[in-house]
């Protein structure tokens, strides 16, 4: 997964130490969302583990243009009828504590697989074409 690519223009490098710096951060970076994502997953399972259909990265950080300040947008698909407000109640610890932990803001959508199967919008088109499967 492509992600952002910090300006380093300022800093006097030879070229093939630029691209071994630049590597390396966005090697880190991508560690970083993965293992992140990972935990969210986890917490998640335990909350919901009959429930849990799917979650999958969106925005940004799957596209791969994200910016160094750019936020994790999930989508978290689970069965049955979902209220969004109460997910959000019932989750709110647990993304608090991953975002906290890695110093990431977290985002959480949550919606039924009945919703997602029956939606046909652009935006429903943009996340099944572009959502990364966590």
């Amino acid at each position: 997964m492509d992600r952002w690519r910090p300006d380093l223009s300022h800093r006097r490098l030879a070229g093939s130490d630029m691209a071994h710096g630049v590597a390396r951060l966005e090697e880190t970076m991508h560690e970083t969302l993965t293992t992140m994502l990972a935990a969210l997953r986890r917490r998640f399972e335990g909350l919901s583990s009959t429930r849990l259909v799917e979650m999958r990265l969106l925005g940004s950080q799957a596209r791969g243009d994200a910016d160094p300040g750019s936020d994790l947008d999930v989508l978290v698909v689970l069965r049955g009828e979902v209220s969004a407000c109460e997910e959000i109640a019932r989750t709110i610890e647990d993304v608090a504590d991953v975002s906290l932990h890695h110093n990431e803001v977290v985002s959480c959508v949550f919606v039924s697989a009945e919703q997602v199967e029956r939606e046909r919008s652009p935006l429903w088109r943009n996340i099944r074409r572009e959502g990364v499967p966590i």
